[in-house]
């Protein structure tokens, strides 16, 4: 074919280098290729009919001694290439961009039909896209989560720009110049609306002593008899069988809201608490629960499972969760053509999870962002396949990234920007950006989250974005 892409390559890790090879040119941009490894190469090497690409190539190219050490983290701080020296037209998100890894001198230079690129593109989307500093670091928060702080991303402040994307973009305007009849895929933009169910219910379930607790933080912490008069209202118009009232059974009301933008909501339930309320307090297998399933699903929207706290790195336990999952969607009649599903907390082990999860037959996970800061934590906001660092070898299991998670933004434990107009625009700022790229844009609103005014007006006024 005369536009067909052949990749030189050196050979040291083969696998991981296959991988990200696979990722930008069959996944990200659509395009065909064939590589050659070599002992004898020394750099990336992308070659046509026309003419080549030379890519720098320096994380791959590290001792094996290093590989998963901290020694093979990038250099802080990161050095950074202006847009204008970049000697063609590219998408980038602001006139500088950081790099990862990448030669001593950044250049990009372009004579006649060869192009020099002093970016090492393929490692650092390599270390972007595997979470490569999660299993270095190891830094865990008090929930075992791997905290933004910690991140590069944050620390070097592009958390909020899709950094791989802009990466790929500039080995499209190379490869482009190069070969100006290749075609990439075609990418649209979408929003993604997923709901987490911690609590389908706020007095369904709840007993009285339970019921006085919540009146007791209203008339102690929030100091509103009327809202303490309110709920005590609704616990028993709950309690007497009208479910319809209780305020976090908003399923219907999401449901229209997403409808009225075009798209489907993605619901995740949780199969299974362990008694423990931090893991919700339902029974996964009632009637009514699996009402709520039938219905989803008979509007079209999508439901998946919210892998509970404790199962989080425990094959046993998430291997039990879709068991149940699988036989309560059998009996509701949705059956979901796609399993995917969210660990509850955003508590993932990288990669012990993923690996749990493709074991266990689950094809998509939307867990990547980080609790305490909304942005692209995988550095993309396009899909792709997961990596197992530890097992070096291709994953079953795609990520659709999460981006922003409503409490990221909003509490005080975490950005603490309320519900007004400074999240809107922070979060609408985040969903131009992906929009940029054509990428989807994934926002979690948990269904218990509807009880506030103005995290409901929020939320519609999001969602009104795509009008």
């Amino acid at each position: 074919m005369e536009n067909k892409i052949f990749i030189k390559s050196p050979s040291s890790f083969e696998n991981e280098r296959q991988y990200i090879f696979d990722v930008i040119f069959s996944e990200f941009l659509g395009l065909e290729y064939e590589v050659s490894f070599s002992d004898k190469a020394e750099n990336v090497e992308i070659v046509f009919e026309k003419g080549e690409i030379l890519l720098s190539d320096t994380f791959f190219s590290m001792e094996k001694s290093s590989w998963l050490k901290e020694a093979s983290m990038p250099e802080t701080p990161l050095k950074k290439i202006n847009k204008n020296e970049i000697p063609f037209e590219t998408r980038l998100v602001k006139d500088e961009l950081p790099v990862i890894y990448g030669d001593e001198n950044l250049e990009i230079i372009r004579e006649d039909n060869k192009i020099k690129i002093g970016i090492d593109i393929f490692g650092s989307a390599f270390f972007m896209l595997t979470r490569y500093e999660e299993v270095v670091l190891n830094e865990k928060d008090i929930h075992g989560r791997f905290p933004a702080t910690a991140s590069l991303a944050f620390k070097e402040g592009f958390l909020t720009r899709p950094i791989v994307c802009e990466y790929v973009e500039i080995l499209w305007s190379a490869l482009s110049k190069i070969e100006p009849s290749l075609k990439r895929k075609e990418r649209r933009f979408g929003l993604v609306l997923t709901h987490d169910v911690d609590q389908p219910f706020k007095f369904r379930f709840m007993n009285l002593k339970g019921s006085v607790k919540v009146l007791a933080v209203d008339i102690l912490k929030r100091r509103s008899l009327k809202k303490a008069f309110s709920d005590f209202c609704c616990f028993i118009a709950v309690k007497s069988g009208k479910t319809e009232r209780d305020p976090y059974n908003t399923f219907n009301k999401i449901m229209d809201l997403s409808e009225s933008a075009g798209v489907k909501s993605h619901f995740y339930f949780i199969a299974e608490n362990y008694g423990k309320p931090l893991n919700g307090i339902y029974d996964f297998e009632n009637e009514e629960i699996v009402e709520i399933i039938g219905r989803i699903r008979k509007r079209g929207h999508e439901c998946g499972l919210h892998v509970s706290y404790d199962a989080a790195a425990d094959a046993g336990k998430m291997r039990k969760e879709v068991e149940k999952f699988r036989k309560v969607c059998s009996k509701a009649g949705a059956v979901p053509d796609l399993f995917e599903a969210r660990h509850h907390f955003l508590r993932v082990s990288v990669p012990e999870s993923w690996r749990i999860m493709e074991e266990c037959g689950i094809r998509r996970d939307l867990s990547l962002s980080f609790a305490d800061h909304a942005g692209f934590r995988c550095g993309v906001c396009w899909e792709y396949p997961l990596f197992d660092l530890t097992a070096g070898r291709k994953l079953a299991l795609k990520e659709l990234p999460l981006i922003v998670m409503e409490c990221s933004v909003i509490d005080k434990r975490y950005m603490d920007s309320g519900a007004g107009e400074k999240s809107f625009e922070f979060i609408k700022s985040l969903m131009n950006t992906t929009a940029l790229f054509n990428g989807q844009f994934v926002l979690l609103w948990h269904n218990n989250r509807f009880e506030d005014a103005a995290e409901t007006e929020l939320y519609a006024k999001l969602i009104k974005c795509l009008n």
